[in-house]
């Protein structure tokens, strides 16, 4: 944990940030009621789809925090070595991403406990970042363009494995496509990586950053007319889909904020302590998941439903409040 200047933050990438992780901890939230609507959860594989769409607004939560933490990679990265070298920094950076797929690895193994059948084969959102953040790290000191192609590489290397060699029913069966998926998060972190230099060396409204980002929302469109653009079998044309809105976005938020002068203050402070804030709310949601509370949790009515998703956020908020009136920000 440590104190980082205020004055060293990007806004834009902060309110994104923050926007992703209170949609994530919201949605992760309402995923166990069942009055809410299929359309606000994860969608369900259909492994006879061969081709177009089978994702929810929901499914590409996940995929955006990872591009964020990616457009900040490079940044960050080579900030550490100015201070500590290039050698302790690739140290400390391994041990970061280690220790996340770690944290991811433990909240699994708690929630077997739980739901023993549903926690099979599970690989959660923490145990990708981490092994996705390791392929990045192997990748940071190469150019630009390098490190975009090695991640559209990696992509197509996913792809011909789901089509010729996997079985898609075993990947698409475990969370975030299961262990074997780590080609498809690693190639998304690359080319995160390699948006974010285009981001933070762009001027202005940042069109080159847009155009970019819009291929690939493109690409990935076209690309499922042939491939299922899948949460569950992290498809090469589900992540190109996740990558262009995650660009897309962050866009407009830098032009929102250029034009209006507006700080959105309450995202910052979600988008300062995002690994924190997710790991709270993952020790929340296994209090909420404790056996035995169906009737006021699964079944709840939808005012129920409601008041208690507030409560649910209302808490991260003023928990994400103090920590930025009192300037602390984790950091593993």
């Amino acid at each position: 944990m440590g104190k980082t200047a205020y004055t060293e933050r990007i806004p834009s990438i902060d309110c994104f940030r923050g926007f992703t992780i209170m949609l994530m901890v919201t949605v992760n939230y309402l995923a166990g009621i069942n009055i809410v609507p299929a359309a606000l959860k994860h969608a369900s594989e259909i492994l006879s789809q061969t081709s177009g769409l089978n994702f929810t607004v929901t499914d590409l939560v996940a995929p955006s925090f990872m591009f964020i933490i990616g457009i900040t990679y490079k940044l960050s990265f080579e900030k550490r070595v100015e201070k500590n070298g290039f050698s302790a920094t690739c140290y400390d950076f391994a041990t970061r991403y280690l220790a996340i797929a770690g944290m991811g690895a433990f909240f699994t193994g708690a929630s077997a406990l739980v739901e023993p059948k549903e926690a099979v084969g599970a690989w959660g959102v923490l145990e990708a970042i981490g092994a996705a953040g390791l392929i990045a790290l192997a990748f940071v000191r190469t150019g630009t363009a390098v490190r975009f192609i090695a991640g559209l590489a990696l992509l197509g290397g996913w792809q011909a494995l789901l089509e010729k060699v996997l079985d898609v029913a075993k990947v698409a069966s475990s969370a975030q496509g299961g262990i074997t998926a780590i080609m498809s998060w690693g190639g998304l972190m690359l080319i995160a990586t390699a948006m974010g230099d285009i981001f933070i060396k762009a001027k202005g409204y940042k069109l080159p950053f847009a155009a970019i980002g819009a291929a690939l929302l493109g690409g990935g469109l076209i690309m499922s007319l042939f491939f299922t653009a899948s949460k569950h079998r992290v498809s090469a044309s589900y992540v190109l889909i996740s990558l262009g809105i995650g660009s897309l976005c962050l866009f407009a938020f830098h032009v929102f904020l250029t034009l209006t002068k507006l700080r959105l203050e309450p995202l910052r402070w979600w988008g300062k302590n995002p690994l924190l804030l997710y790991l709270i709310h993952m020790g929340l949601l296994g209090i909420t998941f404790i056996p035995g509370n169906e009737g006021w949790y699964v079944n709840a009515p939808p005012w129920s439903a409601a008041l208690q998703a507030a409560a649910f956020v209302g808490v991260l908020f003023i928990i994400a409040w103090l920590l930025d009136k009192k300037r602390v920000y984790f950091k593993i």
